[in-house]
């Protein structure tokens, strides 16, 4: 038997809306310990004392979670307070780890030894995913291969960039009853069936062009030109507006789509930064030799790809009822919506079920295997998207 339950709150004291969460989901889990906690909060309610007042009232043994731009439940979006995601199972088993990310060291081996810490962690020897929360400030795609070494790349890692209010200034994420920055925490989930999807809705705009030189996350020319060239092709003057905000709006409506091809899908990647040179900056590696578009969105295509992504997940859980709806965004698409992000959540509900408890969080990038049916080395940190996890 698994109990699960959701809660939230945004009254403006911070240690009482984390009481009132705590007491929300104890009332439904009726229980004296949780064995898993998940907390999404707002800058303003990640805080060490709202973690303090969970563990007095929960008594979790384990809990992870993140910052965010935004709170999803079912009830709608919330820009404002703490969510509480609250697992106790006699089916399911956990692990949990951190791992402090630093330029001195080599990523692939911080994956390694943060994959090592989580499944020794976990008990049981089946695992059927992996959940990450990370810093935007650091290359994780060497950190997340270093992990696949040590789960096999039979299990999904799945996860989320931690978001603030577009400020940069709160980003942090949650291990036990500490609020870290900079660091890779995540849990291990054995002895559930899974089912997941993401897609994003966004078409590729013109022909295709070629990223001729790229070193790591930096794509430096396309076509043997400065990588910004591509923006100034298409929106003229506006393209100098990329320089003045990672999230402006030229970049949220025209992220790049790199095409992978043993996919035959684009991976949606935000310019995060433009350098002198006209070298774009992305999240994660981006390949040289690769196909590339400016890509183009709407609200309509957006919620329809999230109506997609929901019928791929019920498809996959073959009639079974979810116990939970774990969803992870992408901050920009909430930029794309604005107060009509609700719309969404609302098209996810009519398909994978009202009752079903639902929440999530966005962030400043998604990390997903591109399909479920994915392959060695396709687990990516993209942009724009939407990612539905079903736990039934």
């Amino acid at each position: 038997m698994s109990h699960i339950a959701v809660s939230f709150s945004q009254v403006a004291d911070v240690q009482e809306a984390a009481h009132q969460a705590c007491v929300a989901v104890k009332t439904k889990l009726n229980c004296v310990q949780t064995d898993l906690v998940i907390v999404f909060a707002s800058p303003t309610y990640a805080t060490i004392e709202a973690l303090n007042v969970i563990h007095t009232i929960l008594k979790p043994r384990r809990l992870v979670g993140s910052s965010t731009a935004g709170v999803i439940l079912s009830e709608g979006v919330f820009t404002r307070g703490i969510g509480i995601l609250a697992v106790n199972s006699m089916e399911m088993t956990f692990g949990i780890a951190s791992r402090a990310l630093d330029r001195r060291s080599e990523p692939r081996d911080a994956g390694f030894e943060w994959g090592r810490k989580i499944n020794a962690d976990c008990k049981s020897p089946q695992h059927q995913a992996c959940f990450l929360f990370t810093d935007h400030a650091f290359n994780n795609s060497l950190f997340i291969r270093g992990a696949q070494e040590v789960f096999g790349f039979g299990v999904p890692l799945l996860g989320a960039i931690s978001s603030d209010n577009f400020q940069f200034q709160k980003v942090c994420q949650f291990f036990q009853q500490q609020v870290l920055t900079q660091h890779a925490v995540g849990v291990l989930i054995s002895g559930a069936h899974i089912a997941w999807s993401c897609k994003h809705g966004f078409k590729p705009l013109g022909k295709p062009r070629t990223i001729t030189k790229a070193r790591s996350n930096i794509i430096q020319t396309i076509d043997d030109v400065p990588a910004i060239q591509i923006y100034k092709d298409y929106l003229g003057p506006d393209a100098e507006g990329l320089t003045k905000g990672v999230f402006s709006s030229h970049a949220i409506l025209y992220p790049l789509g790199i095409y992978i091809e043993e996919q035959r899908q684009y991976l949606l990647k935000n310019a995060i930064d433009i350098l002198a040179d006209g070298s774009i900056v992305c999240q994660g590696d981006v390949p040289e030799g690769a196909e590339v578009h400016l890509m183009i969105g709407n609200r309509d295509s957006c919620r329809n790809a999230a109506a997609a992504t929901a019928n791929q997940v019920k498809d996959m859980l073959g009639g079974r009822q979810a116990k939970l709806i774990l969803i992870i965004e992408s901050a920009a698409r909430y930029k794309i919506f604005r107060n009509q992000a609700s719309s969404e959540i609302l098209a996810i509900k009519e398909i994978l079920g009202y009752t079903t408890p639902l929440i999530g969080m966005y962030a400043f990038g998604e990390i997903v295997p591109i399909t479920s049916d994915y392959i060695t080395n396709t687990t990516h940190i993209q942009n724009e998207s939407i990612t539905i996890l079903a736990i039934d």
